[in-house]
């Protein structure tokens, strides 16, 4: 190992020695002493490192960038720039999300540019492990996952060097700082499985046994997101027990005993998994809950950690909900007339269950699930049935649950069924509350494009419209807190009016022709969807003071199809930058081809961010949105760069097909114009599942592996170009796949340039968009259906398509509006 000699300190220090000392304490807080540095250069060093010991960024930054110029060499320059970059990224804070993007290249290619040499086949040392730990930090304060990428880098680094008992140490303390940090909190993150090989290879090289304990503890932990592969649950619960039970004889003895006792218990209580008892066994809460406080006792015992805090709590949760009784009701909202009642039950901890059915008036009946505090009056409803169900076995808390028919059916009518908990085994009583009807129909609403609404009522045995049957009820809607009562009698078609209330969210009680109705409608907002806007731009980026000129195209939805709107209802066009007005709301007036253009000057003092659009109706009672386009430009005092790369598919959509080769080509061209020659030019491709089947394929898992491990360099050509080939097994498709190209370009006396491009890899080399055709339509008996698609290859662009195509039945609902 290199020695590294500090001016002021008499003796060399160790690289694994001052590696402890930095990862312990920060790199940032540690003095590194170079050789050869004047004493005007270590001083501003001395001042900078300590007002960033405060997170004094900004003034750290200041006076790194005054030591720069004082660097007697190259290698004092590169780390002086290294903690200039640094500090400035962490003195600038979090940007906004309009800038988020371009401030992330900015700085990252400051890091490309250091870290270049080591692309060249030099050997990484202590500089590029500072350097990564950096960018990763980076990448994590702007919540890209690919921070844990680097850092497993750095565990890589690590685990490389000549074995030593510091070298292990060393290895160690990363990881513990690693997975110290609160992004790791979360188990099921599995952007951190690349660092469980390292966690596996610590429990055996750890310099000491309290290494190795927690070594083999976080990495049982995290191997939980990510199962040994095995066809029965059985297996992989076997597999995981002899995991956890290997790590508690590592643990025995250390401070991590008994925290590594109680994760280890916590799973296996929630899973109910126990090797010595026979399958479908009830577990034994009596046993588990002296489990707990056993564990609870130990904790009790120790020093009070955020980890023992952490898993003394998941216990006392876990406490609760095994020793307070627990009641669940399951049943259906509506049953036909001819049809028996059935519900389920399941519990445990109580002695009695007393049940309750009665026959409500619609005025009572209320469709949401009651609380306790909600229920209705009990002298309220006729009563149909009381019975009671016991369990001798309560003081065991065996949990036990039936499927229970009554054993004939009911007359139409608003019902419910109440089930309480009597005789619990500690306190608490709990009441269950479901509401249910019997009726033969159902409802359909539909928003007509004149922006009114109706009711479909048919049949549920088949399928033909509830005619000429006198309707009433009341409908309640959540967004406008109010209701509204409504009556009438269906049409030949089985429609009738709704009252005017929003209709996309309201629910309904009524009865038709005698029998009980409820229906809920909840479109999740007001946006009504018979508006269609596509609005074109010349550019998608503008300086504040430019000119937008701007296009748009509307068409509205009636009678199943697209046509072009009339201006008798007016829409009314808006345009905000974030939260400030670029054109003030006013009347959108469409020409006879449904089109309209204008332009909006950006104000010099507009500050950046991104515009969006919105469009109302302008007669409505209350203005409703119809259509809104998010970031429909961006607003920014942008730089442009000196060279630009742009990424293309030379093989043609066509080859984005498993069996074939594709080439990718990466254009380099200055700003100013003219091809970028002799630059290095680096490809990164990463594959990912679109569809879930692929996860099981090995082929495709171990492709996938192979392409993100090996990227590709080239240099771009006389014509400004590189190309880089990838072949696409054919072996390794059940679905489509995701293919992400990232290029690097970095250019001698320029920044580096990057781009990226997202293809599609599917079984034929094409994909269907379905153009808005997937939702709803409402069609008559005989009619002819036009289904409208768009053939695209995998890079997103339309293609050539004859042949035959199958529509495949997802969801078909027939709802018939004739007889």
């Amino acid at each position: 190992m290199q020695a590294i000699r500090c001016r002021h300190c008499l003796h060399p220090r160790p690289f694994a020695r001052l590696l402890i000392s930095l990862l312990l304490g920060g790199w940032l807080f540690s003095p590194v002493c170079l050789p050869g540095a004047d004493s005007g250069y270590e001083q501003q060093l001395t001042k900078a490192r300590a007002l960033a010991k405060e997170n004094s960024w900004a003034l750290a930054r200041e006076v790194y960038a005054a030591a720069l110029p004082l660097a007697p060499d190259a290698d004092h320059h590169r780390w002086c720039e290294f903690w200039l970059a640094d500090a400035t990224w962490r003195s600038e804070g979090q940007p906004g999300w309009a800038q988020r993007e371009n401030w992330l290249k900015l700085h990252l290619a400051t890091y490309d540019a250091l870290a270049q040499p080591y692309t060249t086949g030099i050997p990484r040392d202590h500089f590029w492990m500072e350097l990564q730990s950096s960018r990763a930090d980076l990448r994590e304060v702007m919540q890209i996952p690919d921070h844990w990428r680097d850092r497993a880098e750095i565990a890589d680094y690590l685990a490389s060097q000549p074995p030593s008992e510091e070298a292990a140490q060393g290895y160690v303390a990363f990881l513990q700082k690693t997975l110290a940090r609160p992004a790791a909190r979360n188990q099921n993150n599995k952007t951190i499985l690349p660092l469980v090989p390292h966690l596996a290879n610590g429990s055996r090289v750890g310099a000491s046994i309290e290494d190795r304990a927690w070594c083999a503890w976080q990495a049982a932990h995290f191997m939980q997101t990510e199962e040994i592969k095995a066809t029965e649950l059985p297996d992989r619960l076997k597999a995981r027990a002899e995991r956890w039970a290997a790590v508690r004889t590592l643990a025995h003895g250390t401070r991590w005993e008994t925290v590594v006792r109680a994760e280890d218990f916590i799973w296996r209580a929630r899973m109910g998994w126990s090797p010595d008892a026979a399958p479908g066994t009830p577990a034994n809460i009596p046993a588990l809950l002296a489990g707990i406080k056993e564990i609870h006792a130990a904790f009790a015992q120790e020093e009070k950690t955020d980890q023992n805090h952490q898993f003394d709590q998941e216990l006392s949760q876990l406490e609760k909900e095994q020793g307070e009784p627990r009641l669940n009701l399951v049943m259906d909202t509506q049953f036909l007339p001819a049809a028996p009642v059935g519900f389920a039950y399941a519990t445990a901890g109580f002695g009695r269950l007393s049940l309750s059915l009665k026959l409500l008036d619609p005025a009572d009946w209320s469709p949401e699930s009651a609380t306790y505090a909600t229920l209705p009056n009990p002298r309220e409803g006729t009563v149909i049935r009381e019975w009671t169900i016991d369990f001798p076995q309560s003081a065991q808390r065996v949990w036990q649950s039936e499927l229970v028919e009554l054993g004939s059916s009911l007359k139409p009518g608003f019902y419910s069924l109440t089930a309480r908990g009597e005789q619990p085994v500690s306190s608490g009583e709990i009441i269950q509350y479901h509401p249910f009807i019997v009726s033969g129909i159902r409802g359909l609403s539909v928003t007509r494009s004149n922006g009114g609404g109706e009711l479909l009522v048919y049949s549920m045995t088949d399928g033909r419209p509830v005619t000429g049957s006198a309707a009433k009820g009341i409908a309640t809607s959540a967004r406008q807190k109010r209701n509204a009562s409504w009556h009438g009698t269906t049409d030949q078609e089985g429609r009738i009016a709704l009252p005017q209330i929003s209709a996309s969210d309201f629910k309904l009680v009524g009865l038709i022709g005698g029998q009980p109705l409820w229906f809920r409608s909840n479109a999740g907002n007001d946006t009504r969807e018979d508006i269609s806007a596509d609005v074109f731009l010349d550019r998608p980026l503008y300086r504040p003071g430019e000119t937008v000129h701007w296009k748009i195209i509307v068409r509205e939805r009636g009678n199943g199809r697209f046509v072009v709107p009339t201006n008798d209802r007016p829409l009314r066009l808006s345009i905000i930058l974030d939260d400030e007005p670029l054109l003030k709301e006013s009347t959108l007036t469409l020409n006879a081809f449904g089109t309209a253009h204008g332009e909006i000057q950006i104000p010099e003092t507009a500050r950046p961010g991104r515009a969006h659009l919105i469009l109302t109706r302008a007669d409505d009672k209350e203005p409703t949105e119809v259509a809104v386009e998010h970031g429909l430009f961006q607003v920014d005092n942008f730089v442009p760069p000196a060279v630009v790369a742009k990424i293309e598919l030379a093989s043609g959509g066509a080859s984005l097909h498993p069996g074939r080769e594709i080439v990718v080509r990466v254009n380099v061209a200055y700003f100013s114009g003219g091809p970028v020659v002799n630059a290095p030019v680096e490809c990164h491709f990463a594959a990912s599942p679109s569809d879930y089947r692929n996860e099981e394929i090995e082929a495709f898992q171990a492709w996938r592996k192979t392409v993100s491990a090996n990227p590709l360099k080239s240099t771009t050509s006389v014509s400004g170009f590189a190309e880089f080939r990838l072949q696409i097994p054919a072996e390794i498709s059940a679905g489509n796949i995701s293919l992400e190209c990232e290029a690097a370009v970095l250019p001698e006396g320029a920044r580096p340039a990057h781009a990226s491009r997202q293809f599609t890899i599917s079984g034929l080399g094409l994909l269907i968009d379905p153009a808005g055709w997937i939702k709803p339509r409402l069609a008559r008996p005989g009619e002819e259906i036009l289904f409208e698609a768009v053939v695209r290859d995998g890079t997103g662009a339309p293609a050539h398509f004859e042949g035959v195509a199958q529509l495949v039945e997802r969801q078909w609902l027939e709802t018939w509006l004739g007889p």
